[in-house]
């Protein structure tokens, strides 16, 4: 493979996502049976992490609302179980910023570009 210039299939998604880093415009390729069905899987994963991410919600809100303005929680053996303190970050203000000084940030702004997967199958 190295003599006729042949890439390794991709392994990982990083591997993907460099080797077709753009789209070419108006191709379309048809899903065989085995790509259907993992188009068909990830649909249902995501059903299933949703719904994980849902009642993962609710049980911090339950533990947070025991925990009240309480820094930790405990276990009956003196083990920590969880913390909840309170956190202080500076970020800059990116719209103010434009809006205050548009030139400097104009100057400081990047352009990147990268391939966004959506998937469009929604199954019940």
């Amino acid at each position: 493979h190295v003599e006729p210039r042949i890439p390794p299939d991709p392994r990982t998604i990083e591997d993907i996502r460099l080797r077709w880093p753009r789209h070419q415009p108006g191709k379309v390729v048809q899903a065989d049976e085995d790509v259907q069905a993992a188009v068909s899987a990830l649909a249902a994963v995501r059903r299933e992490l949703k719904a994980l991410k849902a009642r993962e919600a609710n049980l911090v809100a339950e533990i947070e609302r025991y925990m009240a303005d309480a820094e930790a929680l405990e276990g009956p053996d003196g083990r920590t179980l969880a913390t909840w303190k309170t956190v202080t970050q500076r970020r800059l203000d990116t719209k103010a910023l434009r809006e205050a000084h548009p030139d400097i940030a104009r100057a400081f702004e990047r352009e990147t570009e990268s391939r966004r997967f959506l998937l469009k199958l929604k199954e019940d």
